[in-house]
């Protein structure tokens, strides 16, 4: 099933919460022991060029090279990037880690006319947008 979700993806234009992307993404990390980030690059009507393993372990351990996301987006043509990790723990909130790399990459990849499309967390079943924690907590009056 892993393959035949990943051959369909690049036929079709990548949208971060749908249905076929949650599914493809619950097989690929949602049940890891260990944290696991993937970049997937796409190009400018949205089609998946590539999907890369970034990070495995914990993304608090070590900082994240954001440098390399972006070169590799580069490299291969990219006008956009859907950032992906795995909670182990269950827990789909996203971390102060994980909303600074997200911010931090969002304005990285602006100055270079790319964009990012959203930073997914994927907690076993659950699939969590930090671009939809954003908008939520604007609505609320927070800051985010």
């Amino acid at each position: 099933m892993t393959t035949a979700l990943s051959e369909q993806l690049p036929d079709r234009p990548v949208v971060p919460r749908s249905a076929q992307m949650a599914d493809f993404l619950r097989l690929q990390i949602g049940y890891l022991p260990h944290e696991r980030l993937l970049a997937l690059y796409v190009d400018e009507r949205l089609h998946l060029l590539s999907i890369e393993k970034v990070w495995e372990g914990s993304l608090g351990a070590a900082p994240l090279d954001v440098r390399q996301i972006v070169l590799h987006g580069l490299r291969v043509g990219a006008s956009g990037i859907l950032l992906v990790h795995n909670h182990p723990s269950g827990n789909p909130q996203p971390s102060t880690a994980d909303l600074q790399v997200t911010q931090r990459l969002r304005g990285i990849v602006e100055h270079l006319d790319m964009f990012l499309l959203d930073h997914l967390i994927i907690a076993r079943d659950q699939v969590a947008s930090i671009e939809h924690f954003w908008r939520e907590a604007r609505f609320a009056g927070e800051t985010g």
